[in-house]
């Protein structure tokens, strides 16, 4: 018998305000600021389960050869979050800590 999980997210706080932000593909320009942002995300957990390297974004090239998977939502150049989709799944969710709570 296989067994699987399931995993939801649901939004707790006050509703967002509509954005009109669009998702745009992984693109160069923002891969350091795309860095910055994924080992915030991503480093106090991996510390905690001392998982090594505790920064751990994949390189520029490795992205760019997924950016048909990877989307950023930005706004007047400043990355406010990603989502990369792998299939039908979610592999990875980043909000930048100065957006987070917002409804993004």
């Amino acid at each position: 018998m296989k067994s699987f999980f399931v995993y939801e997210m649901e939004y707790a706080g006050s509703p967002a305000e509509q954005s009109n932000i669009q998702p745009i593909p992984f693109c160069r320009e923002l891969y350091p600021q795309y860095r910055l942002i994924y080992n915030e995300c991503f480093r106090e957990m991996r510390i905690a389960l001392d998982i090594m390297p505790y920064d751990c974004c994949p390189g520029e090239e490795q992205l760019l050869a997924k950016r048909d998977s990877i989307f950023l939502l930005t706004e007047n150049g400043s990355i406010i979050g990603s989502v990369t989709c792998c299939g039908t799944e979610i592999d990875d969710l980043i909000v930048s800590r100065q957006f987070r709570r917002q409804g993004y």
